[in-house]
């Protein structure tokens, strides 16, 4: 797994592209304060161990989220970090 994680006093962001056939179609526009931002790519391996994967993602967003005394925390799939990828599911 790779996550790479950005603390932003503002963070704005409008949705724009449905990516998954059986996601719902919706369009949102959203501005946050204080907000931790993890940007995540599972790789294929992560498949495997899933609960490993889940376990080591959570610690470090909540050690993040801590250090920068933030309660708000943004997932985004960035599944461009790596060439190996898990399934969207």
């Amino acid at each position: 797994m790779k996550l790479l994680m950005i603390y932003a006093t503002r963070f704005g962001y409008t949705t724009s592209l449905k990516a998954l056939d059986d996601a719902v179609e919706r369009s949102v526009t959203t501005a946050l304060a204080d907000v931790l931002v993890g940007l995540i790519h599972v790789e294929a391996a992560d498949e495997s161990d899933p609960a490993y994967a889940e376990t080591k993602l959570v610690k470090n967003l909540k050690w993040a989220a801590r250090k920068n005394d933030s309660n708000r925390i943004l997932l985004h799939s960035f599944a461009h970090l790596a060439e190996s990828k898990a399934s969207p599911d």
